[in-house]
C-alpha cells in the first residue's frame, strides 16, 4: 500500500509545501519525505495527524492507497459503479466534487429526507 503518494498528492493539491504540512502535523520535514518517498511507514497516530492537516478522513488515504495499489477492493469498486444507474452517477460525481464539510451537510440532509416519507404523488391522487 502506498500512502506515501496519497499523501503527497493530497498535499499538492492543496497547495502545500512540505514543511508546512510536516508543521501542521506536528512531524518532522524529513519524516514527511520519508513517508511521501515509501521509504518509512507512518504509525497509525502520525496517519491520523497527516488526515487531519490535510482536512480529510484517515479512511480516504487508505482508500486512496488501495486504489492506487490495483486492490482487490477497488476492483469491487469498479464492478459496484458498473451497476449503478445515470442518476446514481450523477450524484456520485457532484458529492465527489465537494469539500469534506459539505459531504457531511449533503449526507445529513439525505439522511433525513430518507426518514421522511416522500409527498404523495399526483397519481396515486388520481
Amino acid at each position: 500500500m502506498d500512502i506515501g503518494t496519497v499523501i503527497k498528492s493530497r498535499r499538492i493539491e492543496r497547495g502545500l509545501k512540505l514543511e508546512a504540512l510536516a508543521f501542521d502535523a506536528s512531524v518532522s520535514a524529513s519524516t514527511l519525505s520519508r513517508i511521501e518517498r515509501g521509504k518509512l511507514t507512518p504509525s497509525l497516530d502520525t496517519l491520523y495527524r497527516l488526515a487531519e492537516a490535510l482536512e480529510l478522513p484517515v479512511s480516504t488515504l487508505f482508500l486512496e492507497a488501495e486504489h492506487l495499489a490495483g486492490t482487490r477492493a477497488s476492483q469491487q469498486l469498479r464492478e459496484v459503479t458498473d451497476a449503478y444507474s445515470d442518476e446514481s452517477l450523477q450524484l456520485r460525481q457532484h458529492f465527489h466534487r465537494l469539500d469534506p464539510h459539505h459531504r457531511q451537510l449533503a449526507l445529513a440532509v439525505l439522511s433525513a429526507m430518507t426518514r421522511v416519507p416522500p409527498p404523495a404523488s399526483r397519481e396515486a391522487a388520481d
